[in-house]
């Protein structure tokens, strides 16, 4: 994963356009700037890089997850970004099961999430080919920006992996 401004300030354009899109398409777009350049890497990982983009100002941090990405803001996990061809590509709104009721009469087309079976879980989704799609995902990254208590979850600390020592006699 990497923070997105560390990202950015740290490798040439050139770089980040070779290892995300190929030399063919960088040679097309040699002259943007650096942040155009990440922008468009994130957008051959997602294609609705505009969630990002809307993002970019929290400094946002992104880690693959699941086959999907992750995006947290700050210490709250908000976002993960999956694009599967399936019923759960979109995005995964991170959200307690309190607050359900009160996105989806903001969001009408926030769906539970499938793949989590029949159990009511603090993630829904809007799929990617809502007709409101990014009309909604502007609209949450917004929400996202302000702090809204609504969207994000902390996720619980990783259990450190307990070393065993071997007595050698």
């Amino acid at each position: 994963y990497r923070d997105l401004k560390t990202f950015a300030k740290s490798y040439e354009p050139a770089i980040i356009l070779d290892n995300f899109i190929g030399p063919k398409k960088r040679a097309i777009i040699r002259k943007f700037s650096l942040y155009a350049a990440l922008i468009l890497a994130v957008a051959t990982i997602f294609p609705p890089y505009f969630i990002l983009e809307n993002l970019f100002s929290a400094n946002p941090i992104v880690k693959p997850m699941f086959g999907a990405y992750a995006v947290y803001v700050e210490n709250k996990i908000v976002l993960i970004l999956r694009d599967k061809d399936d019923v759960d590509s979109g995005a995964w709104i991170a959200t307690n099961k309190e607050y359900m009721d009160s996105l989806r009469s903001d969001f009408p087309s926030l769906k539970p999430i499938t793949l989590f079976g029949d159990s009511v879980s603090g993630w829904q989704m809007i799929h990617k080919d809502e007709d409101d799609f990014e009309t909604s995902i502007n609209r949450i990254c917004d929400l996202i920006l302000k702090g809204d208590k609504r969207i994000g979850r902390i996720p619980k600390p990783r259990k450190s992996k307990k070393t065993v020592k071997l007595k050698i006699k």
